[in-house]
């Protein structure tokens, strides 16, 4: 299962450090991991629009085995128990590849909550 979505990705010229705060992540559990730690944000410049010059991906794939497809057609549909299915089959989410999107300079937190529809 593959999901996929599109972030601003941060000029390199327009941007400036941010020292995320509780306030900033509050909406989005896995983001708090960003609380004290300094990212950019986008503020734009002569060569950018807003802060950005083109997008990023985010993506999310999630390997079907067959106790994960016994689960599904069992009916099993929320995170958490597919996510137990899915055992050690490595998984990451749309918001843990924005979190390290994010860590690595190239888009910023609020991106990340729009892209996530939170």
């Amino acid at each position: 299962i593959l999901a996929k979505g599109l972030v601003g990705r941060l000029c390199r010229h327009g941007l400036e450090p941010q020292l995320v705060t509780a306030d900033d992540v509050s909406t989005c559990a896995p983001l708090t991991a960003l609380v004290g730690k300094t990212v950019w944000n986008a503020v734009g410049c002569e060569k950018c629009t807003g802060g950005y010059c083109g997008r990023v991906g985010l993506f999310e794939l999630l390997t079907i085995t067959p106790v994960l497809r016994d689960r599904i057609r069992e009916g099993s549909s929320s995170l958490s128990e597919i996510r137990q299915a899915a055992g050690s089959t490595p998984f990451t989410s749309l918001i843990e590849d924005g979190l390290d999107k994010v860590l690595a300079g190239t888009t910023t937190i609020d991106e990340i909550l729009s892209a996530a529809s939170i």
